[in-house]
């Protein structure tokens, strides 16, 4: 294992998704040597073959079926949609969006058509480039949101491409969730931040928009607005 990580580091889905097809393939194919065993001993060649079709014909129809319309779907954001079109709205088509991954910015680019920062799921350890790039902006994520000075982790965000953050309360209701080793690295700088750390007192200038419930802060319009920070 030491020798080939990080390569064989993949989600578990890319693996499970070939195995019903094989599976039918195993059990058709199983199915119909087990029928052309029973029927060797028959001396007609047109019965044993007229069998040996009708036991194919009969597994495919087991394995044939319509399943439910919502197979395999766990998520459903349809109660969703009309905070991602005010997301849209509220976006240029150009912004790359940061956000806390495991929250709305995870959904941004299906239903706000939006580029994003960083999401749980394009956090993948695919080789070590890749990761350690992963891993610096989730670094850059946590500063900006944990910090009282957090003009450096905006410049940050900014030189990186990042155009406007995602500032969801939510977010400061307890330790914030993620995986290893990031949630350690989140839980210590979260317990060390002011009562009201810079992202969360930026809400109420002109460089944030109120989407009810959460904002959208323009992280170009901080830093050119010395006087918020």
């Amino acid at each position: 294992a030491v020798l080939v990580a990080p390569r064989l580091h993949h989600p578990s889905r890319y693996d499970i998704y070939g195995v019903p097809p094989l599976a039918g393939l195993f059990i058709a194919a199983g199915f119909t040597l087990g029928v052309a065993r029973v029927t060797r001993t028959l001396d007609s060649i047109r019965l044993r073959e007229a069998l040996r079709s009708a036991a194919l014909f009969a597994a495919t129809l087991l394995l044939i079926g319509r399943p439910p319309a919502t197979a395999g779907l766990t998520v459903d954001r349809t109660e969703s949609l009309d905070v991602y079109a005010s997301l849209e709205a509220a976006l240029p088509p150009d912004a790359v969006v940061a956000g806390w991954p495991p929250m709305r910015v995870q959904d941004l680019p299906y239903l706000s058509r939006r580029d994003a920062y960083l999401t749980l799921e394009t956090h993948l350890c695919t080789h070590e480039r890749y990761a350690l790039a992963m891993r610096t902006r989730m670094e850059n994520l946590i500063d900006v949101y944990s910090a009282d000075d957090a003009r450096d982790a905006v410049r940050r965000l900014v030189d990186d491409g990042v155009s406007h953050l995602l500032v969801e309360p939510s977010l400061y209701a307890g330790p914030p969730r993620y995986f290893e080793p990031f949630r350690s690295m989140a839980a210590e700088a979260f317990s060390r931040m002011p009562r009201a750390p810079a992202v969360v007192r930026w809400t109420s200038t002109d460089a944030a928009t109120n989407l009810g419930g959460f904002y959208v802060l323009d992280l170009r319009a901080i830093l050119e607005a010395e006087s918020l920070l």
